[in-house]
């Protein structure tokens, strides 16, 4: 070899020994991967951003609010807006609050708020909203712009729209259960739209998509797409650059990029029953002081990827090596003899012979997590027992899986370590960095062995000084069911709002005994004594017909059931609906339980408990008159002479409460009724309540009427009261207003005797028919009296004020 080709070759041998130690370079020769913005940022000196690939982000606080009330709490709600990507992105795929998992929920009915989240639903009332923006939004977000449009300190304006710019509103209420700080908001992403080379029917590929018309993009997380977008060029929704760019299409083949693209998208089993997933899928959130070389070397690293610019045009090879494209001897390959020595080249001290790294693990919050170690026991033994362990950054990946794999197939790569440098013949001018070549040597002996180059150069005699490196196909084999390791992760837990429902629970009908037997209808209640966090158990009960609530109690011991429940409010044999609740020590909540339905037993009120009522009246009956019967006809016909026909809309309620036991009765009626008509208006009520015994009876009838109509106005109030005991007495009173009004209003009594008292129960007057059929006025103060005769009890004196004779004594 001249001395010129030895001077070129040795060029290229120490750039490759300054450079290229492995196609997968470790963590401590590797730019480092940016990480993942875990935490929210603030401020205005934050680089410009956005999302290629699937990934996650904390994203950059834009702004917030308190404002409203509820449950009487001011400020109860928290809005706050954050940003994620300055360019639209695709979609929302993810979201995790306060690192907790939940389901991003966008096509439930929009409120002012925004779309309520179904995992902060707490069983009565929602408690989290969003409203998320891709970026081609065209208004400022409604909310804010109402409820902080005036902020005397800083006004969200109706300027704020953030074109372009990919972000989430999100709505807090205050609930200390849910929230125990200001709620933290992470989103996955699915990036920007790109370009895709394969899809683009007018470069050799299949589909719509044309480079620079936006509207043909679409999501890819595919590396060799984001690359290929990287190199010409990214450009914001104007059309103005952004980021990358420099390369022309020329410079990136359709057959070097639709071969990558293939490969990423190879599809790949798991274990475990898990879907088989891509070969290679890259996420990355792209800040703009992030070179793009150094960018593209890490989504390269997490795909088993190398790339060159060979010539002005780039190849890009991801996964194995690609088929060979020439053959050689070694009457082709000149080799520079004094470099033969792989050591010189490549140092042994150089290899690993274990391999780990970190990826970002959406199952953990997509924190950083150690990939298992890939470790065979052979290749430590091969090393005498001295342990070289490698590292890889590999930030830009989000499947365990996928790490393993470029972990196995980088530590076998690594310790391909012999490299040839030598010229080959101008008819191999056309080889490029990264093709690949079969050398079969009787010198080497290699038979048909694959070697990349890794480097070439044009000599001046149109030979191609090149360097070789042994690669091969098999360190990228990875058999699923031998190579994949068990992983585990803490998975992030979905925010469940657990309601504590009642189980276990019973209401049955019962009765309420005293020493002489059954006296009262009632409830056995019974729940499950042994349950933790209660306190207390809530019960409440209802008329099942008509919904009121008649019976609440809630102070029960949680231990205590079974329980018998009692109340007045209790009738026999009607259907009341009864529910239990657990009042808890903790801020769980808690839901009452479904309504059981009871009809109470048939226990009905006896002797016993009228007896003293009873007495007494026996003793006040003696005053009551014998008209009850006349007086109950009387009073009843003004209702029942009542002419409805004329009324178009009537309505009428009856009610009836009956109880027998032997020859004793007793009853409750009543009728109300309502009607109008174009003639007027009529109201009335009519109860009868009646007690019997030994063939007699006692009645209560009250009636009360009011009557609005062209002809005329009435209202009539009365109450009759009597007792058939064969003397037939009875007691009546009524407010009467005509329908005349040339008759006077009257105020009837009607009693055997009548008295008036004071507050001290003393006697002002006395009116009485029966005894003295006269009234006695002991204290009379009149300023005018009209009258025939005044007398003495016994006419002892008297004055005929008629006739004008008198008497003052006997003579």
């Amino acid at each position: 070899m001249d001395p010129i080709t030895q001077l070129i070759v040795g060029i290229l041998l120490q750039l490759v020994i300054a450079g290229v130690q492995s196609l997968f370079q470790t963590a401590q020769e590797a730019p480092k991967a940016p990480n993942l913005r875990g935490e929210e940022t603030r401020g205005g000196d934050e680089p410009f951003s956005f999302i290629v690939g699937t990934y996650a982000s904390a994203g950059h606080f834009n702004y917030h609010s308190s404002w409203g009330v509820s449950g009487g709490s001011p400020t109860a709600y928290y809005t706050k807006e954050t940003g994620y990507s300055d360019l639209p992105i695709t979609g929302y795929i993810g979201s995790i609050l306060d690192e907790q998992e939940f389901t991003l929920n966008q096509s439930t009915a929009l409120t002012d708020k925004g779309y309520p989240q179904a995992n902060y639903h707490d069983g009565t009332r929602d408690n989290f909203w969003t409203r998320a923006y891709t970026g081609n939004q065209i208004s400022a977000d409604s909310l804010l712009l109402s409820k902080s449009g005036s902020d005397p300190i800083r006004p969200y304006s109706a300027d704020m729209v953030g074109e372009g710019i990919a972000k989430v509103v999100y709505t807090a209420r205050t609930q200390r259960e849910l929230f125990t700080q200001f709620p933290r908001l992470k989103m996955v992403m699915e990036g920007i739209p790109l370009y895709d080379i394969s899809k683009d029917t007018s470069a050799g590929g299949s589909g719509a998509h044309r480079w620079g018309t936006r509207a043909t993009y679409e999501f890819s997380d595919n590396p060799a797409v984001i690359i290929y977008n990287i190199l010409r060029g990214i450009s914001d929704e104007n059309g103005n650059l952004v980021y990358g760019g420099g390369y022309e299409a020329w410079q990136l083949p359709y057959v070097t990029f639709n071969t990558a693209i293939g490969v990423a998208n190879q599809s790949m089993p798991r274990q475990g029953g898990l879907p088989n997933e891509k070969r290679f899928r890259v996420g990355a959130e792209v800040r703009g002081n992030t070179a793009p070389a150094t960018l593209i070397q890490s989504l390269l690293t997490c795909a088993s990827g190398r790339i060159a610019d060979s010539r002005g045009v780039i190849n890009l090879v991801l996964g194995p090596p690609p088929t060979a494209t020439a053959s050689i001897s070694d009457d082709d390959f000149e080799v520079v003899e004094s470099d033969q020595t792989a050591e010189l080249l490549l140092s042994i001290n150089k290899t690993r012979n274990s391999m780990t790294g970190s990826y970002l693990s959406p199952e953990e919050n997509w924190t950083a997590k150690q990939l298992p170690t890939i470790a065979p026991g052979a290749l430590l033994a091969e090393d005498g027992g001295f342990s070289r362990p490698g590292n890889m950054d590999l930030k830009n990946l989000f499947s365990n899986t996928q790490g393993q794999r470029v972990l196995k197939a980088a530590l076998l790569d690594n310790r391909r370590i012999r490299i040839h440098a030598g010229t080959l013949p101008p008819e191999f001018m056309g080889l490029q960095v990264y093709d690949t070549i079969e050398w079969t040597s009787a010198r080497e002996q290699y038979t048909a062995k694959t070697f990349e180059i890794i480097a070439i150069d044009d000599l001046p005699n149109a030979h191609q000084a090149v360097v070789l490196r042994e690669t091969d196909a098999s360190d990228h084999d990875f058999d699923s069911g031998v190579d994949e390791q068990d992983y585990d992760f803490v998975p992030l837990t979905k925010n469940v709002i657990t309601v504590r429902e009642v189980v276990s629970f019973s209401f049955l009908p019962a009765t309420i005994d005293d020493d002489t037997g059954p006296r009262r209808p009632g409830v056995a209640a019974t729940w499950d004594a042994d349950m933790d966090d209660v306190r207390a158990v809530s019960i409440q009960g209802r008329v099942k017909s008509t919904q009121l609530l008649v019976f609440e109690k809630n102070d029960n011991d949680p231990k205590s059931s079974p329980v018998l429940l009692g109340s007045p409010a209790f009738m026999a044999d009607v259907e009341y609906e009864f529910r239990l609740l657990y009042n808890l020590h903790s801020t769980q909540r808690a839901n009452w339980s479904s309504w059981i339905t009871v009809r109470m037993n048939k226990v009905y009120l006896t002797w016993k408990d009228f007896s003293e009522v009873i007495q007494t009246a026996s003793v006040e009956s003696r005053r009551v008159e014998r008209q009850l019967r006349e007086d109950i006809e009387r009073i009843t016909a003004v209702a029942a002479d009542q002419d409805l026909a004329n009324y178009e809309d009537k309505g009428a309620i009856l009610r009836q409460l009956t109880s027998q036991f032997g020859d004793a009765e007793a009853a409750v009626d009543e009728k109300i009724v309502v009607a109008t008509g174009p003639d007027g208006a009529l109201a009335g009520e009519l109860k009868t309540i009646r007690a019997a015994w030994g063939g007699n009876e006692a009645l209560i009838n009250v009636q009360a009427i009011a009557l609005a109509a062209t002809d005329g106005y009435a209202a009539r109030y009365a109450i009759t009261a009597g007792v058939d005991d064969g003397l037939n007495r009875s007691a009546s009173f009524m407010i009467d207003v005509p329908v005349d009004p040339d008759e006077p209003c009257r105020i009837v009594l009607k009693a055997g005797q009548t008295v008036i008292l004071n507050n001290a129960d003393e006697v002002l007057a006395l009116f009485d028919g029966d005894v003295f059929n006269a009234a006695i006025i002991p204290n009379l103060v009149a300023e005018k009296i009209t009258s025939g005769m005044l007398k003495s009890p016994g006419m002892e004196t008297w004055i005929n004020l008629n006739t004008g004779d008198f008497s003052f004594g006997n003579p």
